[in-house]
């Protein structure tokens, strides 16, 4: 018996229709993609006349098909991706299907491309140093809807999102809780946590006075060209050295290479630096797992691990520097110059479970600690060593003035400490105070632990 007609187009669409429509659950940005490359596959029939050939869907079709790809200017990923399709629709509907047993389709097989790139050199995408987010952040001369875009950009860099899910952040599409926001990604459904640091809430304000861009209504090569104007008036001129997925080697100034992802790459690299480990990083982006994380963006480097280790070392520094006790007179002008009546009361409040940190009381000891008009006629009441306290007072005060970013309160106070002659130590800058709570609060993610266990499952799967 004669097998019946072929169609080789209509049978790829109802293959496709039947794979990605009732079998698949799969988001509408994923399906386009597909469609996509299945019309790829679909113009490739109708250039070489091949709508009524049956071999164009068996294991001889699937290898003129991989043979016209790598002919032309594809890149491996891309080549993987469109014969991987055609694969799939041949092996799960074509090939088994009751519908098109009649034209009796066997299964093919086909073998990924490897990518040979070294690591270091896969791809285009590469994090920004600080001195190219700064020179971002303060340019110049620029439209008011590029300065929408250097705003998103910014944001983007700070949070570590992707473009489908900034939209999102900007369409406030997201839960929160505590210090967090909580948005759930648009390419794999996991959660993304997002920090609301001072300059992600500075950033986001920012965004209500857009004009252009509203609710993240743009498009990804729309933001990707302003990006490129943004960065050529920022003058970032740093030459990158890359290889595309057939292996041949660029060098290009990092302004013309500029798109969105590297936001992304910053964001994470910023977190390594910081010492953060890449299944907090992933938790943070809203990656399935830390391995989907390497494999996107590359492992740490030697660099990174130097910067770990500075991290480290300042820790210690740190940790050293705060002292087992604390030396105090016992004389009122002392209790005023460090709000030690304040202090003690505060500490009470909380020990009865009473949240402290919003509470007026707290605000006084800023005003106090900030304070040294009686601190001359402090020291010189100093006559006989003065008794000692418990080293709480100090910690207390760290987390206080941490609450609300009192870096000048909190040095100040270290400062009283030393001139009074409680510590030995001399205050460190603002800066470094600034730095150790910042650390401090990437590293400690304890919260986390607190999640119900469906929801742990969920940043699992």
């Amino acid at each position: 018996m004669d097998k019946p007609k072929t169609d080789v187009v209509k049978l790829i669409n109802e293959a496709f229709k039947i794979y990605y429509t009732s079998k698949k659950k799969i988001k509408g940005s994923s399906l386009k993609q597909y469609q996509k490359d299945l019309n790829y596959f679909i113009d490739y029939i109708n250039k070489f006349n091949l709508r009524c050939d049956r071999s164009s869907l068996t294991q001889e079709g699937v290898n003129n098909y991989l043979d016209y790809l790598t002919k032309g200017n594809i890149g491996i990923e891309t080549i993987n991706k469109r014969c991987g399709l055609i694969t799939r629709l041949i092996n799960d509907i074509l090939s088994i299907e009751n519908n098109f047993l009649k034209y009796e389709f066997k299964k093919v097989r086909y073998v990924k491309l490897q990518d040979k790139r070294s690591r270091g050199m896969k791809g285009s995408n590469y994090p920004l140093n600080s001195t190219e987010v700064s020179a971002i952040a303060n340019c110049q001369n620029l439209s008011q809807k590029e300065q929408e875009f250097q705003t998103i950009f910014l944001l983007e860099i700070e949070t570590g999102l992707r473009v489908s899910d900034m939209k999102k952040l900007l369409a406030g599409d997201y839960d929160q809780e505590d210090e967090y926001m909580i948005l759930n990604t648009t390419k794999n459904d996991t959660p993304a946590y997002i920090r609301r640091t001072k300059r992600v809430i500075e950033l986001l304000e920012k965004t209500k006075c857009f004009i252009f861009i509203k609710n993240g209504m743009f498009s990804h090569n729309t933001y990707n060209r302003y990006l490129k104007e943004i960065s050529r008036k920022a003058q970032l001129d740093r030459i990158y050295k890359w290889e595309n997925s057939k292996g041949e080697q660029h060098s290009d100034k990092i302004c013309d290479l500029m798109s969105s992802h590297n936001a992304r790459h910053t964001f994470i690299q910023n977190m390594r630096n910081m010492g953060m480990k890449d299944e907090e990083i992933a938790l943070m982006t809203g990656h399935a797992d830390e391995q989907m994380l390497r494999k996107d963006y590359n492992k740490p480097s030697p660099q990174d691990t130097i910067n770990r280790l500075k991290n480290a070392f300042n820790k210690y520094v740190y940790e050293n520097h705060k002292f087992e006790s604390i030396t105090l007179p016992s004389v009122n002008m002392v209790d005023e110059l460090l709000a030690l009546k304040e202090i003690h009361s505060l500490k009470e409040m909380r020990d009865c479970g009473i949240n402290i940190y919003n509470h007026a009381k707290i605000y006084t000891v800023y005003t106090k600690l900030k304070a040294t008009k009686y601190l001359s006629e402090a020291i010189k009441q100093f006559q006989t060593p003065p008794p000692e306290i418990e080293r709480w007072i100090y910690d207390f005060v760290w987390e206080l003035c941490k609450a609300h970013y009192e870096t000048m309160a909190f040095n100040i106070f270290e400062y009283k400490l030393y001139k009074l002659g409680i510590s030995n130590k001399k205050p460190f800058p603002e800066e470094m105070v600034g730095y150790w709570w910042e650390s401090e609060d990437y590293a400690n993610q304890e919260n986390l632990s607190d999640l119900p266990v469906e929801l742990w499952n969920e940043l699992k799967e």
